[in-house]
């Protein structure tokens, strides 16, 4: 938990503090209530966060609510929308790359013990996968707002030996 102090400072932890000349110890952080804690000016503080991978801080604002401050911020898009489709694109990637790599794994070993059926399973779901990667990548590139391509849903074929 964080607290704001009455100079305006934030603090993580508690600690011992000088408030109009009286020296308050740290245990007062855990043991005042919220109301004797305020009394003195100091008020519990949360920040309401907000997704830095696509969005920038404005600047902020913060309000007293129920005797504790709460910090909320203005927000930008960081990106342009070919920049955020990228940045998905590249995600796509990733998933692909590493859903792949387990498989083709897995169809090797079944291979390399005779079982023609699982192996024939597994070089199956290497074909959806390639099938999703592009369907993924079409669906990013017709996404029309910054909102659709940031919060795109990236949803893949379950995997054969996925437990349901």
């Amino acid at each position: 938990m964080a607290w704001k102090l009455p100079d305006g400072k934030t603090i993580n932890s508690p600690r011992d503090i000088i408030i109009n000349d009286v020296q308050y110890p740290a245990q007062i952080f855990r043991q005042w209530s919220k109301a004797e804690l305020n009394a003195i000016g100091i008020y519990p503080f949360r920040e309401v966060r907000y997704d830095q991978k696509w969005y920038d801080s404005t600047g902020y604002s913060e309000v007293e609510i129920d005797g504790e401050i709460v910090r909320t911020h203005g927000t930008a898009e960081k990106l342009t929308n070919g920049e955020a489709k990228v940045l998905q694109i590249d995600t796509i990637k990733s998933i692909y790359i590493s859903k792949k790599r387990r498989a083709t794994e897995l169809e090797d070993f079944y291979d390399a013990v005779g079982d023609n059926v699982t192996k024939n399973i597994w070089g199956t779901y290497i074909t959806d996968l390639k099938n999703d990667a592009k369907d993924l990548k079409d669906a990013v590139n017709a996404a029309g707002t910054y909102d659709q391509i940031i919060n795109f849903d990236f949803t893949w074929t379950t995997p054969p030996d996925a437990t349901i």
